[in-house]
């Protein structure tokens, strides 16, 4: 009997951690992130479009997307047992916020543009896996 409670303790036991150790999987949490990447990728493709890249619409998106990014970070802050998202969070938001400040001081140039919003859909992407993998 106790070589089969054992057994089911070590079998179960990424299960149990999972559970009194990380924050199960949240609804809104990934509503959030998955608003950041949509506009991310929006920014990728405005950038490639001559006729669609002007700097107010490419700012306007920028500070859509650093309103989500400000947001998913509030709403991570308190969260138990959610430490490194808070983390990846904040990371995100500053990312964004980079980017943000560099289309303020002047024009960017196409490469920028397209590179930073990718990179921001990658970092955004890498939390949407960590969040969509947490235990339901």
């Amino acid at each position: 009997m106790k070589k089969i409670l054992i057994l089911v303790l070590l079998l179960s036991g990424c299960t149990i951690y999972d559970t009194y150790f990380k924050s199960g999987y949240d609804n809104q949490e990934y509503e959030h992130i998955v608003e950041i990447r949509l506009l991310a990728r929006q920014g990728v493709q405005m950038c490639g479009n001559p006729y669609k890249i002007t700097k107010a619409k490419t700012f306007d998106l920028i500070s859509q997307m650093l309103d989500k990014a400000e947001l998913f970070e509030i709403y991570e802050e308190h969260r138990p047992k959610n430490d490194s998202e808070y983390d990846a969070a904040v990371k995100l938001r500053e990312i964004i916020e980079s980017f943000n400040n560099r289309y303020q001081e002047g024009s960017v140039s196409y490469f920028y543009c397209k590179t930073k919003f990718e990179s921001i859909d990658s970092s955004a992407g890498v939390i949407q896996k960590v969040i969509g993998n947490r235990p339901r």
